[in-house]
């Protein structure tokens, strides 16, 4: 049986209003890091306070070299 709380959370908050591309991607790869070890097969990833603008964000990067450890690590859900 799985545990109710088998995921791994990553909060947003206004201070990413602030955030560089190189910022944003270089907190993703840390998360996307912390995955595996953390042993969870789930992501919750709460975007409510997420004030970056959307132009400064590469879903290609993010499909490139952040998802690849998340399926490494087992992944099986991911919920924003």
């Amino acid at each position: 049986m799985r545990r109710r709380d088998d995921y791994l959370e990553i909060r947003w908050y206004d201070a990413t209003a602030a955030l560089t591309s190189a910022q944003f991607n270089d907190s993703l790869a840390r998360f996307g890091d912390a995955v595996g070890p953390a042993g969870r097969r789930g992501i919750l990833v709460d975007a409510t306070r997420f004030l970056m603008a959307p132009e400064h964000m590469s879903m290609e990067w993010r499909d490139k070299n952040i998802i690849p450890k998340y399926n490494a690590a087992g992944v099986a859900k991911f919920a924003s």
